[in-house]
C-alpha cells in the first residue's frame, strides 16, 4: 500500500468568453423574438421555405407530384426539414402561446388523416390493376395485399400517430384509461409490423426464418409491454 502524503484540489473553471458569447447570443435571439415582427422575417418565414421544400420533396417521392424538383431529399432530411420548418414557424409567428394540448392533439389527429390519405392514395395507384382482369376472392385478396404494401409507411404511421395522441393526452390528464391506450398503442405496433412482415414474405423479398424470427420478437416485446403494464396497474 501507498501512504498519500498531501492532497491537491484542482478547480477547473469554464472561460469567461465563452460564457460571455453564450448570454450576448441568448439575449439578442431573445430580443428578436420580442419584436414579432423582426421575428417573423428572420424565423417564420425561413420556417415557411423550409416547411414548403420539404414537404415537395415528400410529395415527390411518394409519386404526389408530376414534376421533378431540384431539392429532392431522402425520407431523413424530409422529417428533419419537417419539424424544423414548423419550429421556426411557430417560434417566428409566436404560435407556442396558442398550443394547447387540445390543440396539440387535433394537430396530431390532423397530420395522422393526412398521413392516412396519401398511404391510400399511393397505394391505389401503385397497385397493377392490369393484373387482376377477374373480380373475385383471390383477386380481392391479392389487390387488398397490394394496397397495404404500397400503402407503408403512410398509413401505419398515420394510425400510430392517431394512437399515439390518445396515449399522449391520457398521460397529460392522467386518465383512467392510460394504460388501455398504451395497449391498444403497442398492439397497433405489433399489428401493422406483423402485417407487413408476412406481406413482404408472401411476394417474396423476405425468407420464412425472417418472418418467423421477426414475428417471435414482436410479439416478445408484446408480452413483455402488457406484462409490465399488469404489474404497474396492481401496484397503482
Amino acid at each position: 500500500k501507498v501512504e498519500i502524503l498531501s492532497k491537491e484540489r484542482l478547480i477547473v473553471q469554464q472561460s469567461e468568453s465563452i460564457e460571455d458569447t453564450y448570454f450576448i447570443i441568448q439575449k439578442y435571439l431573445g430580443r428578436l423574438l420580442e419584436d414579432k415582427k423582426t421575428a417573423g422575417l428572420i424565423f417564420g418565414l425561413p420556417g415557411v421555405i423550409i416547411l414548403i421544400l420539404a414537404l415537395s420533396s415528400f410529395l415527390e417521392q411518394i409519386n404526389f407530384t408530376i414534376y421533378n424538383t431540384p431539392w429532392n431529399a431522402g425520407f431523413g432530411w424530409v422529417g428533419v426539414g419537417i419539424v424544423s420548418g414548423i419550429f421556426l414557424f411557430m417560434k417566428g409567428f409566436g404560435l407556442e402561446d396558442y398550443l394547447t394540448i387540445k390543440n396539440f392533439n387535433y394537430l396530431l389527429y390532423t397530420l395522422s388523416g393526412i398521413l392516412g390519405a396519401v398511404g391510400i392514395y399511393k397505394g391505389f395507384t401503385l397497385t397493377p390493376w392490369e393484373m387482376l382482369p377477374f373480380i373475385n376472392l383471390r383477386s380481392i385478396f391479392y389487390a387488398l395485399g397490394f394496397i397495404l404494401q404500397n400503402s407503408f409507411p403512410h398509413l401505419y404511421v398515420g394510425v400510430l400517430i392517431a394512437l399515439f395522441s390518445n396515449v399522449l393526452r391520457g398521460y397529460i390528464k392522467k386518465s383512467i384509461h392510460f394504460w388501455y391506450h398504451v395497449i391498444l398503442f403497442v398492439f397497433g405496433f405489433v399489428s401493422f409490423s406483423s402485417a407487413y412482415l408476412i406481406l413482404n414474405y408472401t411476394i417474396g423479398k423476405i425468407t420464412g426464418t425472417q418472418t418467423v424470427f421477426g414475428l417471435i420478437v414482436l410479439y416478445l416485446i408484446f408480452i413483455y409491454i402488457i406484462l409490465e403494464v399488469f404489474n404497474r396497474k396492481r401496484k397503482e
